[in-house]
């Protein structure tokens, strides 16, 4: 996910109708997991919300879909006089807090 929000990341990656895309690499299909993953969609309370989606990554973890070996890290280099400049680990680039003292 790149936005923050849960299902951005376990409705393309762990749906069954994501298997069919090619964004399921793992090609696991469970209707369970897909209903709490729609119910927390839905969800109308965060507290509800965070509840599934707890529930839907306790799954995911007991039924080890993905086994995670690394991350690549991000940097950036920047000369003296830039101040403010923050690594995106998304890759972003915001500048909007970025100034150059001369």
């Amino acid at each position: 996910g790149d936005n923050g929000d849960p299902d951005n990341f376990l409705t393309p990656q762990f749906s069954c109708a994501s298997v069919k895309s090619g964004l399921n690499f793992a090609r696991y299909c469970d209707p369970g997991l897909d209903k709490l993953i729609a119910d927390g969609k839905a969800a109308s309370s965060q507290e509800q919300r965070t509840g599934l989606y707890h529930q839907a990554q306790k799954l995911i973890h007991e039924q080890a879909l993905w086994l995670p070996l690394a991350h690549p890290t991000a940097f950036a280099l920047t000369r003296q006089e830039v101040q403010g400049y923050q690594v995106n680990p998304f890759g972003r680039q915001d500048f909007s807090r970025v100034a150059v003292k001369r």
